[in-house]
């Protein structure tokens, strides 16, 4: 049996690529040109005259497949990122073996590890030697206290077997990056092109890193991104604009990796930064600029991320407020004086109970204290006052939220009653004469200290009779 755990070994046969491909086709060529074939594995049907076994390795002679690229195409494509397209996409090429017509043979061999015919060939659960992560995406409204950013974990070779969970990088089975790179200068940088694709208009940024594809290891380097400038020992993190944007909070991000032939030098305080003194550089171009693809196999250049504010926010808190006992009580049969401008108004006092029912997301949540609950009584834009100068009232109250994944039921927000000074609405007299004299009351919640809103469902409304005398 030459076909054991995924992995072909010689001597091979018909059966042993079927069964590698889950299929039951038994032409050589339908099985060299299947579509289930892993372009990651090293030893696959590649493209070359020979009609029999290819040639391993010899001294200073490159084997038949690595000048074959194996078998992926010798020119890296380009990807176009512009203000339009949310998802480009540049995958590179496994260019298959179309037959004696193309001189180009199918042969049986190609499975085999020809330098080590008895040794792994063939891999099923083959990776591609690069992946990155996107971890920890924490926006603030913050400009200078550089606590926003991202970390992006980059992989290669044996690296990515901390990240996969299905399949495995083997140096015996693998192309190694140096491999793949060696039609394409390697030299060139890893950057990354980031958008809200919840609310794309100004929601896009490119960076490059300082790090080199060919000289990544599999130490994991891990890149920072930064809401502000940043230095430390010596080394400057530029301003990411896009990660003190704390309104994004709760929006879906997209990563892209790309493959940069410079790095764009900039200046910042009167110094200009290199590859040498800089984590990352920001591209000024976007959003509109190429670069070559890193998309080795499908969308593994990309990640999806949900962005939320650093510590404090509350993106993802949902609630309700109601107040089937909230009322208006008339004080007096004849109208008051209103202080605001002198004139006559009816004056009603409002009372009851303001009730709220809130939950909070699962997973990320961490406000930094309780969550202040908002509540807006306006006179619904009749001819009224609320308390008594303004068109509206409004009361905060701090409530205590501190567990992820939580509903916190019928939590008392306002008893007018208890107020020291209490809430009243003054009505004109011909609207309520009229009209049944009205109040509306929102909710709205914030954090201790970030500038960000969420807004509460439901409203809760009071009404009193019309005067009838």
């Amino acid at each position: 049996m030459s076909y054991i755990d995924g992995v072909i070994k010689a001597p091979v046969s018909i059966f042993d690529v079927q069964r590698a491909l889950a299929t039951t086709d038994n032409d050589l060529g339908t099985l060299c040109q299947k579509a289930t074939i892993n372009p990651m594995a090293k030893f696959k049907p590649i493209r070359n005259s020979k009609i029999v076994m290819l040639a391993p390795q010899q001294g200073g002679t490159p084997s038949d497949r690595y000048s074959a690229r194996f078998g992926f195409a010798a020119i890296t494509p380009s990807i176009t990122f512009d203000g339009i397209n949310l998802d480009p996409h540049s995958k590179w090429q496994y260019l298959k073996p179309r037959g004696g017509s193309q001189n180009e043979p199918f042969r049986l061999t190609d499975f085999i590890n020809e330098a080590n015919p008895t040794g792994p060939g063939y891999d099923i659960h083959a990776v591609a030697p690069f992946a990155f992560g996107v971890e920890g995406m924490e926006l603030t409204y913050n400009t200078t206290d550089g606590n926003g950013g991202v970390g992006l974990p980059l992989y290669v070779n044996s690296g990515v077997n901390s990240y996969y969970l299905n399949g495995g990088w083997n140096p015996d089975t693998c192309i190694t990056m140096s491999e793949f790179l060696n039609f394409y200068s390697g030299g060139s940088y890893i950057g990354f092109a980031i958008r809200d694709i919840d609310q794309p208009s100004g929601g896009f940024v490119a960076v490059v890193t300082r790090h080199k594809l060919n000289s990544v290891s599999s130490s994991v380097p891990t890149v920072i991104l930064r809401s502000a400038n940043v230095i430390q020992s010596g080394m400057l993190s530029p301003e990411v604009a896009l990660l003190h944007d704390g309104a994004r909070a709760g929006h879906t991000f997209r990563f892209i990796a790309f493959l940069y032939s410079t790095f764009p030098s900039f200046v910042y305080d009167g110094t200009t930064y290199t590859d040498i003194n800089a984590e990352y550089s920001v591209l000024t171009t976007t959003p509109n600029f190429s670069a070559n693809s890193l998309e080795i196999d499908d969308n593994i250049d990309r990640h999806d991320i949900v962005a939320y504010l650093v510590q404090g926010g509350i993106t993802g808190l949902t609630g309700f407020i109601q107040g089937p006992g909230v009322t208006l009580t008339l004080t007096s049969n004849t109208p008051v004086i209103n202080p605001n401008d002198g004139r006559e108004y009816y004056k009603y006092q409002i009372g009851g109970t303001v009730y709220g029912s809130f939950t909070t997301p699962s997973g990320h949540w961490n406000p930094d204290g309780d969550v202040r609950i908002h509540l807006k009584i306006a006179s619904d834009g009749r001819p009224s006052y609320v308390n008594p100068d303004t068109g509206n009232f409004e009361y905060s109250v701090n409530v205590s939220m501190p567990n992820a994944g939580t509903t916190y039921n019928n939590v008392a927000l306002l008893n007018f009653s208890s107020l020291s000074n209490p809430a009243y609405i003054y009505v004109e007299p011909a609207v309520a004469k009229n009209e049944d004299p009205y109040i509306k009351i929102t909710a709205y919640a914030t954090p201790s200290y970030a500038p960000e809103t969420v807004q509460i469902n439901g409203a809760v409304s009071a009404s009193s009779p019309r005067i009838t005398t």
